[in-house]
């Protein structure tokens, strides 16, 4: 054990300070990276929950509102519209507005989880490459402000890519667990109008599973079902779930 201090402290001695703080950071990195991968492996790392891509939380259901053209009654869906095409973002969703009344969401940043950069597991992997690379680069006789831009592409790159891995990972976990056979007979609210028969589909907003979920559907009958109606799921097909207006 004497021996290795006494290599310890030579080769620590032979190092200049870019070195020694490199180091600092790779080395204690790179042994929590190991750490967390072994975690993950045995199941003892359990990370955040579960994303819901169907999150309606930052959507007010409540009172009446005007808002860039639409009209919105009580449960927070555009009502009745008297403009031409426009296109407008409510609430996080785009929508397309055309002169026949049809709202058309064009985009739900919801409807995938959300991409978490800056996590335990992030963090670490990008020290232990930023330190590793860094290293390398200095090494190889670059100038330090030259090998610690390198080191921080190279770093944050692998964060950005784990980030987008989790992401993944997260949305594989939900599609899994949600069973939309699980809406069977309940009733929910339109949110966008639904067209008649094999005309398209729109959106409903329905309880499955005790969480509240914003679904794609379609109407098995030969009429619109408007915005704010109440119906009941009737059929599930894959992810999308057939509703006829509840009497």
């Amino acid at each position: 054990m004497g021996g290795f201090f006494n290599w310890f402290s030579t080769w620590w001695s032979g190092l200049d300070m870019i070195e020694q703080i490199l180091y600092c950071i790779a080395i204690p990195a790179t042994f929590f990276l190991l750490i967390e991968t072994v975690l993950m492996i045995i199941g003892g790392d359990h990370g955040d929950g579960g994303v819901n891509p169907s999150d309606t939380s930052g959507i007010d259901f409540d009172g009446d509102t005007d808002i860039g053209g639409f009209h919105f009654d009580g449960d927070g869906c555009p009502g009745d519209i008297h403009v031409g095409d426009i296109h407008t973002d409510v609430s996080g969703h785009d929508f397309d507005v055309h002169h026949d009344g049809d709202v058309h969401d064009v985009g739900a940043p919801t409807d995938m989880p959300t991409l978490k950069l800056f996590t335990v597991q992030g963090t670490v992997a990008f020290l232990t490459v930023f330190g590793w690379v860094a290293l390398i680069c200095y090494h190889n006789g670059l100038p330090v402000p030259v090998a610690l831009l390198i080191a921080f592409t190279a770093g944050f790159l692998v964060m950005y890519l784990m980030a987008k891995l989790f992401q993944s990972f997260k949305k594989l976990v939900e599609n899994g667990t949600l069973d939309y056979k699980n809406a069977l007979g309940a009733e929910g609210s339109v949110y966008i109008p639904i067209p008649p028969k094999s005309k398209g589909s729109g959106k409903v907003n329905i309880i499955i599973q005790g969480s509240l979920r914003e679904c794609e559907a379609v109407n098995d009958g030969s009429e619109m079902i408007p915005t704010g109606a109440v119906v009941r799921v009737i059929d599930v097909v894959g992810d999308t779930l057939v509703v006829e207006k509840s009497l």
